[in-house]
């Protein structure tokens, strides 16, 4: 972020509100924040909190499953736009985009399967775990968007 220029201030006040004691929702409240990255951060930890296969399948298909085209659509940006000023940043992208697709991905597929197994109760659940992984990945990015039109 320090690559690009990026305001570090509302990750390192929630950063520091959080080493400090304050509960996460308590530190997104903390004005930095914006509203639509507190809101995603909650649906995130609310999910990690559902039945371990609801939240495998939101982790899968809200993160893991999309990470490598959303990073890929980023990385070929930036490499347009900004090229070598922000080495660091085209790493960390390059790292995901591989880690996710080959290993994060694949392994999650396999656990969800195991949790779903022929439970259809179990596999209902799991997609409407990832369809609000989806829509709250989708709000955010669309937040993002208009944000940086305003």
């Amino acid at each position: 972020m320090r690559e690009v220029g990026a305001n570090l201030d509302p990750i390192e006040g929630f950063v520091r509100r959080v080493a400090d004691g304050a509960p996460v929702d308590a530190a997104l409240r903390g004005g930095e924040v914006p509203p639509f990255v507190a809101d995603f951060v909650r649906t995130s930890l609310a999910q990690s909190l559902d039945p371990l296969h609801a939240t495998a399948a939101a982790f899968l298909y809200g993160r893991e499953d999309v990470i490598p085209e959303m990073f890929g659509r980023i990385l070929h940006g930036i490499e347009i736009e900004l090229g070598a000023r922000c080495e660091s940043f085209r790493l960390y992208l390059k790292r995901h985009i591989e880690i996710d697709a080959n290993a994060h991905a694949p392994m999650a597929r396999e656990l969800l399967g195991r949790l779903g197994g022929q439970d259809p109760a179990r596999w209902n659940e799991a997609f409407r775990a990832a369809e609000r992984a989806l829509e709250a990945r989708g709000a955010l990015w669309d937040a993002i968007l208009a944000d940086e039109g305003a």
